[in-house]
């Protein structure tokens, strides 16, 4: 059993590794990647942080500030950085020819820099065979099956994982702390979620996860495990990794880079992230939708895990709903709620397990996958990115239009633009590689 439960674990990853890599862009879209993925370059070559080469876009649009060295830094976070630089080391690639940017040298190896960019499918993958794992161990195996196609397929996590943001790593690390702390490993839970706040430092919010692998065992006959309170140290190194990595570029453990970038409580953030045309989860993951049923039945079985998704979940919405640019600047789907998915898919898996006995339950679960498949296949058929500089601009499109109008929202500006699509606008580069004829 446990050996065939290993197989299916590793079947697993490899079929959304290969799914994710196939799809992937493995291109620089917008400025945060850019500048994130020129550091790691930079600290992989150069042995240090600076992306000074950058100040054009610094200029543009702000990607950092300068330390008190003179050195131009990005204000993003090291998880990224630090994966991308590890995986340019392993990639079995000689150097070959650079890899530009825009017309700015980013790395020495074109090669190896797409490999690097490989980063956000492979943690896309690793976080669905956690979240397989924990599903067949609560449920079945026919449940967790269909939960991580429902959501590794059927939701915007697919597009997320397509690309090269610090969400999907932070996801990543939430789930990995989820299921250990499911499986009472404190140790390891506070390792994971000291992974995921290098990642994004809102995973902090994630600690009552890490609690809850204190939990009492009642078929044991065991109360609260208070020694291994001690484990709360792994999640402090990840706090404090961050704080050297802020040290390095801005000379202060507690300044991240980001100037005049706050959070301000405020209801159009909040409804902007649930509701809006252009960030709602009802309209790029519908299926997450189980999670509130989910989360009432999953209490009945585990109560103190239940009550910990929910509450790192609902932090979290709040927290984005508050930050200044709830919508997380020119991107597509529910970029900034990411990190919580694969929280959310533990939920929806328990709803699954009570559909799975009704077949008009499953015919509402297919209708939401497919809506969900198919708002993630739109990112697909066409760069979003392209069609947000083709209709936005001060004599097109208001960009607050593509976020609060149905009509004009970035959904389906993006829809227009298939009107005149072509197999050559497919946004992945193995894919148009695979069609053939394609301008690279």
């Amino acid at each position: 059993m446990a050996k065939g439960r290993m197989l299916s674990g590793i079947t697993c990853f490899l079929a959304f590794a290969v799914f994710y890599t196939l799809t992937a862009r493995t291109e620089l879209q917008v400025s945060d990647e850019v500048a994130t993925f020129a550091t790691g370059m930079s600290l992989v070559t150069q042995n240090d942080l600076a992306i000074d080469e950058l100040q054009w876009l610094q200029d543009a649009v702000g990607i950092g500030k300068r330390g008190p060295d003179g050195h131009l830094y990005a204000k993003y976070f090291p998880g990224n950085v630090i994966g991308s630089a590890i995986l340019y080391l392993l990639a079995p690639f000689p150097v070959g020819d650079p890899f530009f940017w825009n017309g700015k040298e980013i790395a020495p190896s074109l090669a190896r820099a797409r490999f690097a960019m490989l980063l956000d499918p492979l943690l896309g993958a690793l976080a669905m065979t956690l979240l397989w794992l924990w599903t067949e161990r609560a449920h079945s195996a026919r449940v967790a099956w269909t939960v991580v196609v429902a959501i590794g397929v059927g939701s915007d996590w697919w597009y997320q994982s397509r690309g090269f943001m610090s969400e999907v790593g932070a996801g990543m690390g939430l789930v990995a702390c989820a299921y250990l702390a499911y499986s009472r490993r404190p140790y390891l839970s506070a390792l994971a979620l000291g992974l995921a706040v290098l990642f994004r430092p809102t995973s902090l919010l994630g600690l009552p996860i890490w609690l809850v692998s204190l939990r009492p065992d009642d078929s044991l006959g065991r109360g609260w495990r208070w020694r291994d309170l001690g484990s709360v140290g792994l999640v402090v190194v990840g706090v404090i990794g961050l704080g050297v990595y802020n040290w390095l570029r801005y000379g202060a453990p507690t300044d991240f880079g980001y100037v005049n970038e706050t959070f301000n409580w405020s209801w159009i953030g909040l409804w902007g992230v649930l509701l809006s045309p252009a960030r709602s989860p009802l309209v790029y993951a519908p299926v997450l939708a189980l999670a509130i049923p989910g989360a009432w039945w999953y209490y009945r079985q585990e109560r103190w895990v239940t009550l910990a998704l929910v509450t790192t979940s609902v932090a979290h919405i709040l927290t984005i709903g508050s930050w200044h640019s709830w919508a997380g600047g020119w991107t597509w789907g529910m970029r900034l709620l990411t990190p919580i998915v694969p929280l959310l898919a533990v939920l929806c898996a328990a709803a699954l397990a009570r559909i799975a006995k009704d077949g008009r339950g499953w015919a509402l679960v297919s209708v939401l996958c497919v809506w969900g498949f198919g708002a993630a296949a739109m990112g697909l058929a066409r760069d979003p990115i392209r069609t947000l500089n083709e209709r936005v601009g001060p004599d097109k499109v208001p960009f607050d239009d593509t976020l609060y109008t149905l009509e004009r929202s970035q959904f389906v500006l993006q829809y227009q633009s298939l009107q005149s699509w072509t197999p050559c606008d497919v946004d992945a580069r193995l894919l148009r590689g695979l069609i053939g004829a394609c301008a690279p």
